[in-house]
C-alpha cells in the first residue's frame, strides 16, 4: 500500500534541504572528469555508493580512487564544509568510516576529523557542477519558492505536469493517512468506518484542534450505540468533549483564533453527527452505489450539524474520495479504485488563496490547477520543503 502511486516522502525541512545535494552526488549531476580534492589529489568514480536510509553517513559502500588509492567505505555530503562541526559529526564514531567528505561550497580553512582523529578527503563540487544547477541550488536556501520570478526556470507545462504528479501523491498520501488508524482483528465494515470516522473528526479539528479531536474520535467509537439517535449522541459526545471525562480535558481545547463556524463546540456536534450517520449508513450501499455514498450519509446528518459546504467540500475530497479508494484496494474492486481516481480528478475542492498566492506571486497560471487538491500538496511537501529535486520544473530546467 505504501506504493499506491509510487510516491517519495520524508521526514524534516532538514532532510529535504540536504536532499538535494545527495541527488546530486547519486546520480552523478557534474562533470566527473579531471576531479580533485580540495588539496589536489585527482578523484575517479568507481561507485558512489548506496544512499543510507538510517544514521550515520549518507553513503555507504563507495568506491573511489583517490590519488594512488582506491578507497572503499562511506561518504558523506553538506552544502558547507562547515557542517560537519555543525552537525556535530566530529564527535560520532559512526562517521569514523568517511573517507570523503563531498561539499558544495568549502568554507573552512582547517581540514575536518573523525572522532577517531581520521582526516576524511574534502571534495568540492561547485566547480563541477553546472552553473544552472548550481543557481537553483543557491535560490533552494531562499525564502519563497525557489523558482519564483525567474522565467529561465519557471516553465508553464513541466508545472502543470508537477501538479498532476502531485495530485496523485496527494490522493496516496491520504490513503495512507486512512491505514494510520485501521484498526487491526476487527471485521473490515468496522475497521474501515472506524478510520474513517477518526479521520473526519481529525479533519474537522482544523485548524487548531486536530489532535483534540483524534482523541475524541477515540472515545467517540467506544461509545457508539445504536440505540442513540443523532442528536442524543451528538450530545453525549460533546459532554464527553468538555466535562473532562474519556481523558480529555476542557483545558485542552483552542477556542480562539478562528472562525465561530470552527470553534470546538460547533465542530464537535458536526463531528459526533457525521460519525452517527456513517454507522447507521448501510455498508453494502458504499459499494453497490459508491458515486451516491457521501451525498447518502450527509442527509442523515441533521441540518443544525450539518458543516458549511467549504467544509462538506473538504471532507468529501479529502477523506471520502480516498476513503473509497481504500475500500476498494480491501476489497480487491478495480471500478471502485477507478471511480475514486476520477472523483478525486474530476470534482477537486476550494483551494485556498493562501495556497494559490505563493505559485501566483511566482509567475504560474493557474487556470487549469486551481481547484486541484494537488496544489496544497505541492507548496506543502515540495517547496517549503525544498523538495525541488524531484519536481519536474526543476528536471525540466537542468535539462534544457
Amino acid at each position: 500500500m505504501k506504493a499506491i502511486f509510487g510516491y517519495f516522502m520524508t521526514g524534516n525541512q532538514t532532510e529535504y534541504k540536504e536532499n538535494l545535494y545527495q541527488w546530486i552526488w547519486q546520480n552523478l549531476e557534474f562533470e566527473c572528469q579531471n576531479l580533485k580534492t580540495v588539496c589536489g589529489k585527482p578523484v575517479r568514480i568507481i561507485n558512489q555508493g548506496r544512499i543510507n536510509p538510517g544514521a550515520g553517513p549518507d553513503f555507504l559502500g563507495a568506491t573511489i580512487w583517490i590519488g594512488d588509492l582506491k578507497w572503499y567505505g562511506a561518504v558523506e555530503i553538506h552544502r558547507n564544509t562547515s557542517d560537519w562541526e555543525k552537525h556535530s559529526h566530529y564527535k560520532d564514531p559512526l562517521f569514523n568510516r568517511v573517507f570523503l567528505h563531498v561539499v558544495i561550497q568549502h568554507d573552512v580553512s582547517s581540514p575536518v576529523k573523525t572522532s577517531s582523529g581520521v582526516v576524511p578527503y574534502t571534495l568540492c563540487l561547485k566547480p563541477y557542477i553546472h552553473k544552472s544547477l548550481y543557481r537553483l541550488a543557491e535560490m533552494k536556501e531562499n525564502r519563497g519558492l525557489a523558482c519564483a520570478g525567474n522565467p529561465v526556470i519557471i516553465h508553464q507545462e513541466a508545472f502543470t505536469a508537477q501538479i498532476n504528479k502531485a495530485n496523485r501523491e496527494y490522493l496516496a498520501w491520504k490513503v495512507e493517512e486512512l491505514l494510520k488508524d485501521y484498526p487491526a482483528g476487527v471485521p473490515v465494515s468496522t475497521a474501515w468506518k472506524n478510520c474513517v470516522i477518526t479521520r473526519m473528526y481529525h479533519t474537522l479539528g482544523i485548524p487548531s484542534n486536530r489532535q483534540q479531536m483524534e482523541k475524541l474520535a477515540r472515545a467517540a467509537i467506544e461509545r457508539y450505540s445504536e440505540i442513540f439517535s443523532a442528536d442524543t449522541f451528538a450530545e453525549e459526545i460533546s459532554e464527553t468533549a468538555f466535562c473532562g471525562s474519556q481523558g480529555i480535558s476542557p483545558e485542552e481545547w483552542n477556542h480562539t483564533g478562528m472562525r465561530p463556524a470552527s470553534r470546538p463546540l460547533i465542530r464537535v456536534k458536526q463531528a459526533a453527527s457525521l460519525h452517527h450517520a456513517l454507522q447507521a449508513f448501510p455498508f453494502r450501499r458504499l459499494f453497490e452505489h459508491p458515486e451516491a455514498a457521501w451525498a447518502g450519509i450527509l442527509s442523515l446528518v441533521p441540518d443544525e450539524h450539518k458543516p458549511g459546504l467549504t467544509m462538506q467540500g473538504i471532507l468529501r475530497q479529502t477523506v471520502m474520495v480516498p476513503a473509497l479508494y481504500l475500500l476498494g484496494e480491501l476489497l480487491h474492486s478495480a471500478s471502485l479504485k477507478n471511480l475514486a481516481i476520477e472523483e478525486w480528478n474530476k470534482r477537486g475542492m476550494q483551494v485556498p488563496s493562501e495556497v494559490k498566492k505563493p505559485f501566483l506571486n511566482a509567475g504560474y497560471n493557474l487556470n487549469k490547477e486551481k481547484n486541484m487538491p494537488g496544489l496544497a500538496h505541492q507548496l506543502k511537501r515540495y517547496c517549503h520543503e525544498r523538495n525541488c529535486h524531484r519536481c519536474e520544473v526543476f528536471k525540466n530546467a537542468i535539462g534544457s
